[in-house]
């Protein structure tokens, strides 16, 4: 079974944006889904992100993921554009 802070960890690295704009992200497993739940939250902005276990294995041993890349650009976005919003 992967451990949700390596997963957790792995993804931060993944993303330096994460912590660059101070994103919270949260790592847990649903035994009713079978799969990951990624949470991503940012102010407003709140995404999450299902990582089938064999999605996250292969994640962990260096496959992209495409759907986690999608939800981390979008929070991202929002979260830059916000920030800009702040000195406008």
């Amino acid at each position: 079974m992967i451990d949700d802070k390596v997963l957790c960890q792995k993804i931060i690295s993944s993303y330096p944006e994460i912590a660059e704009y101070s994103i919270y992200i949260d790592v847990v497993f649903n035994p009713k889904k079978n799969s990951w739940i990624v949470d991503l939250k940012k102010d407003n902005e709140h995404l999450q992100t299902l990582l089938e276990i064999a999605d996250a294995e292969k994640y962990l041993v260096g496959k992209k993921c495409l759907s986690l890349s999608i939800q981390v650009a979008q929070i991202v976005k929002a979260s830059s554009k916000s920030k800009i919003e702040k000195y406008v």
